[in-house]
This record gives C-alpha cells, structure tokens and sequence, in this order.
C-alpha cells in the first residue's frame, strides 16, 4: 500500500469518527428510556379545534383541513359550519392522543431534516387547540406504525408509535360525509345542458327511454346507465359554504338536472370549473359544494344521439372486390342448372 491510499484511507475514518460523534450527541437511541409517555398527554374532550396540512410542493400552497368543535359535535371551519363526521374526527384525534412515545432520538436541530422534521421537509404539520392554547406537531416519515415528530418551536424529536403520517388525513373529505345527494331507484331524469334538454323515463318494461330519440333507435345501456348514475348520486371534495358567488356559475347558463322517483324529485345545478372540479348546488341543500369533474362530465356534455348505440361493421381488405361470377356483372345469377365453365376450360 502506497502514502497516498493510507492517507486517504486515514482521512475517511477520521470522516467516519467526527460525523460518529457529531451524530451522537444530537441523537439517541430510539426506546433508550424505560418510561413510555403519551406523545400529546392531554384527554380528547379538552381538544376545541384540529388542522392538518401538508407540506407546500413548489409554487402550489399546502392542502390543509381545518375543524372545530360545535355543540356535541364537529364542524369544518371556513365552510359556514358545514358538519363534519364525529367519529371519524374523534378516530383520528384518538389515534393522535394514543401515541406513545419514550425519550428523544434527536436533540439538535441539525438532525431535524434528516429526520423529515424540519422547516421544510416534513409530511404534516397538526395543529390541536388544547385548553385554548395551540399545539402544533411536525410529523416525519418512520418505519410502519410510528413517525418522527417533534412539537413546533422545540428541537427534541420523538420517535412516535401507534400512529402514521398518513393515518392523520390532511383532506376535508376524510372527516366528513362525501354523498352530497343519492336518489334511489329513479324513474325519471331530466337534464338541460348547452346541447339542450335530454329527458330519460323508464317505460313498462323497465327500461329507459330517451325521449329526444326515435322510440326504434337502438340505445346503448351502458351509457344510460353511467349517465342516470352520475344523475342521481353526487360525492363531494369539499364543502364552499352557503353562499352563493357569482364567480360558482350557478345562475343562468348552470346545467340543471331533476332525478324523480317514486317518492320524491330532487333538483340540484353544475356550475362554472375551478380546477380539477366544479361547483354544486343543490335546491333543497344549503351548501355548495365542489365535486371532481370527471364524475360530471357525462352530463356536462351529453346529447340525445350519444346514446345511440354503435353498430359495428366489418371492414374490406383493401382492394377488394364485390364478390360476383366472373365475366357477370356484380350480382347476377345464372339460371338454375346452368353452370360457369372452369376457368381455362372450354
């Protein structure tokens, strides 16, 4: 071995010793401790208030869900007090306030990144308002059931189990009931959009009938089917609140749809896009709300001869010839008895 491997050999154990040290005196071992404590040591009724948001990605803002206690129960905050789930609320919280945890596995900052607790890489920050006091919690990626985590403003970070970064939902949707309206068994659809009206009534035989066809027009039913679903049962996003704004394209130009069955019509309005969704009313619902466009599309763009079930045909090989006698004209038939010599022959 030549001076120059034994110096570089050297200097990388040297490396290797220093980041030893310089790791180890931020850092411990995860369970070092005996005594487990709660990772947020208070009762789930002393909790008034809970958001989650995730980490910013470039030029887009964080998604974040915001709640709030009402009464006995939860609402989300900023929708006009569009009422959220409970027990899917107090599941998450729950699970939050069951983590355990033991001593710190870091102490300096400088591990904080590493560690997926930093300024800026994290996977949720969880706000709790606790007693009137907020809380907040930086959550990190670990192994399974567990996450690094560490309290805002604070340098320890914990390893956390009994809880996932991804088991504490930063969705509003994850917290509330998504069926925004669902009419069973509908009988009757009705659906005015730029193309005009399009109405759909099942007849004695229990099959729909577009109205806008000829009655011996061969309907798809497939696309009746995903047409009427998409009708009569909407999920939504996100709740927007009561108010109506212009800029929700709900007035005049809104695509209007009415499902009837044998109890009940209901009336709800397709608004105007904002992003991957669109607005939506319906009558007899306080709220709008925004539902994913795809699962509106169907209706959005539909016309009457859209149904219209396609007929396949077979293509000719290119350069065919209509089949015929040759010598014939294409179609003519010899007598019967009357036979074409084969070909050559005399």
């Amino acid at each position: 071995m030549n001076n120059t491997n034994k110096i570089l050999i050297g200097a990388a154990v040297l490396q290797a010793v220093l980041l030893a040290v310089t790791w180890s005196s931020g850092v411990g071992r995860a369970g070092a401790s005996s005594e487990v404590e709660p990772l947020v040591d208070v009762e789930l009724s002393q909790v008034s208030a809970f958001t989650v948001s995730d980490r910013p990605e470039g030029e887009e803002a964080a998604e974040s869900v915001s709640l709030k206690r009402a009464g006995e129960g939860w609402v989300v905050d900023g929708a006009d007090d569009f009422p959220a789930d409970a027990e899917k609320v107090d599941e998450v919280i729950g699970k939050l306030l069951k983590a355990s945890r033991r001593d710190p596995i870091a102490t300096k900052a400088a591990n904080h990144n590493a560690l997926d607790v930093g300024e800026r890489t994290y996977d949720k920050k969880v706000a709790l308002t606790i007693d009137g006091e907020q809380k907040t919690l930086i959550l990190g990626s670990a192994k399974g059931s567990s996450v690094h985590a560490r309290f805002e403003g604070q340098d320890d970070v914990y390893l956390a189990r009994g809880i996932s970064s991804w088991a504490v939902g930063n969705k509003v949707d994850t917290y509330v009931d998504t069926q925004y309206l669902d009419v069973e068994d509908p009988v009757e659809v009705r659906v005015v959009n730029q193309n005009g009206p399009i109405d759909l009534a099942k007849d004695d035989s229990d099959t729909w009938r577009v109205a806008q066809l000829k009655p011996d027009a061969p309907v798809d039913p497939s696309r009746v089917r995903s047409f009427v679903t998409a009708a009569r049962s909407v999920r939504l996003t996100a709740p927007v609140g009561k108010t109506v704004k212009p800029e929700y394209g709900l007035g005049d130009g809104a695509v209007t749809v009415s499902v009837r069955n044998a109890e009940k019509t209901v009336s709800w309005r397709i608004g105007a896009e904002d992003g991957d969704f669109r607005y939506v009313k319906a009558d007899d619902d306080d709220y709008v709300v925004k539902v994913r466009k795809y699962a509106l599309e169907s209706l959005v763009g539909q016309s009457p001869d859209k149904f219209v079930e396609e007929v396949p045909t077979t293509p000719k090989a290119p350069g065919s010839q209509p089949m015929g006698i040759p010598g014939l004209p294409p179609g003519v038939q010899l007598p019967p008895g009357l036979q074409m010599p084969p070909p050559g022959g005399h």
